[in-house]
């Protein structure tokens, strides 16, 4: 199409060049013409004033008596006017194939410019897109987009971890891409990625630490702490919520060769940072609830049914149980009275917010908070009408109730 447009375009310049040489040369001619006029009529007045000269008396005598002999006077021919005849038309045509000339020429060169300038802009767009994404901000944007696209739905910090690492581990191997950006953008491997998806916070900090302890380890060749992912793992799946990784696309499937974990978990919290996060989901409150009614409806203190909370919490707060009330109520062979089908109680649920808000304000530091039971205390057994605690599975010691009661009963 364009270069149909540019054939047109030089025919119109052409035929309008043509038009202004005709112009030219009839203007040519009609000043020819008058120069023409001008020269006969100067040659005719010369002769005239050549006849009507007198004839010197110095001059031969022939000459006189040539004088002397009178003739017919020479009557110059009357000039005759020649008149060239231009037509005004010619000369509009003219100049309108001249302007349209020029206005087309004009055209065609702002075409152009203006698509070497579109040309530039996209150009020098896409140098800045791609300095972006190579920089060290956009390489952690588009990290951190991956673990939302890839492991949003994986609670581990360590596996989300080992998605940053797997990508990393195909950079360094220069078999994916060049850049980051190559590597995550093939479909073909990082699907969940897109350039639409979310950075959030947490997973941008995930992915600015691991990327600044990734450049580390190729600055000083030694394998970085926050590492959870060995070099030869590049290659995973995973059910949206826990992925497995393994070192070769055969073994996709098959979790006998997926990564154990052997490096460890850098983002493990200590017992006390998780002690002070951590706060029952109402599922649990009413767990814990149900538990009361099972083990201590029968009892008449307020103080002892209380307990059987804090004796849930000690096994939670201490190391050798699970981390969290479910799991320790979930555990085979220590609550079997516990199942989901068991009545709720509203003053009983009522008492086990109140001894959980205790447990968590101690649990961030907080000292005198009505604890009926020490934290040492994670054994009972009971008769329907009193609870006994112990420290040990032998019973060797036995809870006397000296904590002062914090309830009027």
């Amino acid at each position: 199409m364009l270069n149909w447009l540019r054939k047109v375009q030089l025919k119109t310049v052409f035929e309008g060049l043509i038009a202004v040489i005709l112009a030219v040369f009839l203007i040519l001619e009609a000043s020819f013409a008058g120069e023409l006029f001008a020269s006969e009529a100067l040659a005719a007045g010369e002769v005239q004033t050549a006849v009507e000269e007198p004839v010197s008396a110095q001059e031969e005598p022939a000459a006189v008596e040539m004088a002397a002999a009178p003739e017919e006077p020479v009557v110059p021919e009357p000039a005759v006017e020649r008149t060239v005849v231009i037509n005004p038309g010619d000369n509009v045509a003219a100049d309108m194939a001249v302007n349209s000339a020029a206005e087309t020429a004009a055209e065609i060169k702002n075409t152009e410019t203006y698509q070497v300038e579109v040309l530039d802009q996209e150009e020098a767009k896409a140098a800045v897109s791609q300095a972006s994404r190579n920089s060290r901000s956009g390489c952690i944007r588009l990290l951190a987009q991956t673990v939302w696209g890839e492991a949003r739905g994986i609670n581990s910090k360590v596996e989300q971890a080992a998605v940053v690492w797997c990508v990393l581990n195909r950079l360094d191997s220069r078999m994916y891409g060049s850049t980051i950006y190559e590597v995550v953008s093939d479909k073909e491997q990082f699907g969940g990625w897109h350039e639409d998806n979310p950075v959030l916070p947490h997973h941008e900090e995930l992915a600015e630490d691991i990327y600044d302890a990734w450049q580390a380890e190729r600055d000083s060749g030694e394998t970085s702490e926050l590492r959870t992912l060995p070099h030869e793992y590049r290659y995973y799946w995973g059910d949206n919520v826990h992925n497995w990784f393994v070192t070769d696309s055969v073994y996709i499937g098959q979790k006998g060769y997926a990564w154990t974990w052997g490096l460890g978990d850098p983002y493990k919290e200590s017992r006390e940072e998780y002690l002070a996060k951590y706060y029952p989901t109402k599922h649990e409150l009413t767990m814990m609830a149900q538990t009361v009614w099972a083990k201590a409806r029968g009892i008449d203190s307020t103080k002892e049914q209380a307990a059987i909370v804090w004796r849930i919490l000690n096994r939670v707060q201490s190391e050798v149980y699970e981390d969290t009330v479910k799991d320790v109520l979930e555990h085979k062979g220590q609550f079997n009275r516990y199942n989901q089908s068991l009545s709720i109680d509203r003053k009983y649920y009522k008492l086990v917010v109140d001894v959980v808000d205790r447990w968590h304000q101690e649990m961030n530091g907080a000292s005198s908070v009505g604890r009926v039971l020490p934290s040492n205390y994670l054994y009972f057994r009971g008769n329907g009408t009193r609870n006994y605690f112990y420290t040990d599975r032998h019973k060797s010691r036995t809870w006397n109730w000296s904590n002062p009661n914090p309830y009027a009963d």
